[in-house]
Order: structure tokens, then sequence, then C-alpha cells
């Protein structure tokens, strides 16, 4: 029997947060996505996001 190794990870909601979830589910309807590979595409663009912010910043030297 063959073993698949799965990562897997938790994501607790403070109750602060809960409102959150909504908008999340507002987005999963709307990227027709689970709700794991929504969050997961909302932190690949921020990070793109983020990389073009550090690459200008090296091109401006600043």
């Amino acid at each position: 029997m063959q073993k698949t190794n799965q990562q897997r990870l938790c994501l607790y909601v403070a109750r602060r947060n809960q409102h959150m979830i909504e908008k999340l589910e507002v987005l999963m309807l709307e990227k027709n996505l689970s709700m794991t590979d929504t969050v997961f595409q909302i932190i690949k663009k921020e990070y793109e996001a983020y990389e073009s912010k550090q690459r200008n910043r090296q091109l401006l030297g600043v």
C-alpha cells in the first residue's frame, strides 16, 4: 500500500476576524475554488505584489 504525503494547514480565526470568513466565501463562490485554493491564490497575489515592490526599490536604489 502506497502512502501519500499530504501537508495540512489549520487556520485559527479569532472572533475579531470572523467577518473575514464571509468575505472569503464570497471570493470562493466567485472564483469557483475551494477555501484552501482561494487563500493560497490571495497569498500568491500579495507576494507577487511584494516582490514587485522590492524589485522596483532595487532598481530605483532606494
